[in-house]
């Protein structure tokens, strides 16, 4: 059986040199260019799409909100192939670029078709290699989750609290009931 964990260190490996192709083809790009504007602007994406494998692969939170896909195997494989079409061209460089992406893609697919069951397992979770603050700020929402299922009409009461003690002041008459009163009565209960 093939071991989970050193097949993800491979792949991870394999994605920050697939990061590194692409900043090495944005420079090239930017050197070998008259700079004209939609070429370089395909440069700028290329150093972005980098990032988001770099960000992704050394788990930080906010890629991986923004780039969800980027937690499994599939949506890395998805993202591989559309790097692989979108850098395509007869330069050396960027055939080598997307060549590499397309092989990537492929591996991706196959990590992804071998290892289902343990990479839900870890976005269920919230396990596998993330940052360790992940875990310590699992755990209060956790305990949020539970104190608002065991009172569930909490924040209700509060604002329904604020809207009763905010009529019309033309109305004349209904009264006013004061702040305080809708303070005693939530101690009561």
């Amino acid at each position: 059986m093939v071991d989970y964990a050193k097949v993800k260190h491979v792949a991870k490996l394999c994605h920050f040199a697939g990061a590194g192709l692409l900043f090495l083809t944005s420079i090239m790009r930017v050197i070998t260019l008259d700079f004209k504007g939609i070429d370089f602007l395909l440069s700028l994406y290329y150093v972005l799409f980098g990032l988001v494998i770099i960000g992704s692969e050394l788990r930080m939170a906010k890629v991986l909100s923004y780039f969800y896909f980027m937690n499994f195997s599939f949506g890395k494989a998805v993202f591989a192939g559309f790097i692989a079409t979108i850098v395509f061209s007869t330069d050396w460089i960027q055939l080598a670029t997307s060549i590499f992406f397309l092989v990537a893609c492929c591996g991706f697919v196959v990590l992804g078709a071998l290892f289902t069951k343990q990479e839900a397992g870890e976005a269920i979770s919230g396990e596998g290699d993330s940052q360790a603050g992940s875990k310590a700020e699992a755990a209060p929402k956790a305990e949020s989750a539970k104190s608002t299922e065991s009172q569930p009409n909490a924040n209700v009461q509060d604002n329904f609290c604020l809207l009763y003690t905010s009529p019309s002041p033309r109305d004349l008459s209904t009264s006013r009931m004061p702040s305080s009163a809708c303070k005693k009565k939530k101690k009561k209960k």
